[in-house]
């Protein structure tokens, strides 16, 4: 394991100081190690995004995907793996908004 050390303002040494003892962390590297985790979510769920979006239209509509993944055991509910997503009704049916929030304080 590599080490960093980081110079911070008075400002942001507080606000770190804040979160930690908001959010429940136990140290500052604990409470940065979540916000690398999260980050590095957020930039999966954006890399899955991007392909889906190069990958195009399938021409199948919202319930044959959903069919599609049940028959291959796959959970149509797959914001389950992704930490602090929350899927948000739209106004179409044939789509669904996923909303990434901060973890709970």
């Amino acid at each position: 394991m590599s080490e960093i050390t980081v110079s911070l303002s008075e400002d942001a040494q507080a606000f770190v100081d804040r979160k930690v003892a908001e959010g429940g962390y136990g140290t500052v590297v604990e409470y940065l190690h979540a916000l690398l985790e999260q980050e590095q979510a957020k930039q999966q769920l954006r890399d899955l995004l991007q392909e889906g979006i190069d990958s195009g239209d399938s021409g199948m509509s919202h319930d044959e995907v959903m069919e599609r993944m049940r028959q291959q055991g796959k959970s149509p509910n797959i914001l389950r793996s992704v930490p602090n997503a929350t899927p948000r009704s739209s106004t179409s049916s044939s789509c669904a908004i996923v909303q990434l929030r901060d973890s709970p304080t």
